[in-house]
């Protein structure tokens, strides 16, 4: 019996491989062809490149309740980057919220 579902098997196998092969090319043997149509919208600019923000540096605090992690911004004017730090509780009970020190972004922050 088990040699009977050994073959099963390996037929359902060959007939799935057989498909997926069959799938990604056409009768001729070559590939479909891929819709070239440009995107609609618009092109990037380099605005866009100011508009991204990075999120970084997660850690969980030791007793798992809340998670600091940093964003930061490319500042278009002097070509400079903003890092701020945000930490957010684990449950998303309430909102994130940003650390300042003396009224200036901390860096690299840790869990003691």
């Amino acid at each position: 019996m088990k040699t009977r579902q050994r073959i099963l098997v390996l037929i359902a196998v060959l007939v799935v491989a057989a498909w997926a092969a069959s799938s990604t090319t056409t009768a001729a043997g070559q590939e479909p062809a891929r819709n070239t149509a440009p995107p609609s919208g618009r092109a990037l600019a380099i605005e866009d490149y100011y508009r991204i923000q990075t999120i970084g540096n997660p850690l969980i605090s030791p007793n798992g309740a809340w998670v600091s992690f940093t964003v930061s911004t490319r500042i278009e004017e002097d070509n400079s980057t903003r890092t701020e730090t945000w930490i957010a509780p684990t449950i998303a009970a309430t909102a994130p919220k940003r650390i300042l020190h003396y009224g200036r972004d901390v860096s690299n922050p840790r869990w003691t």
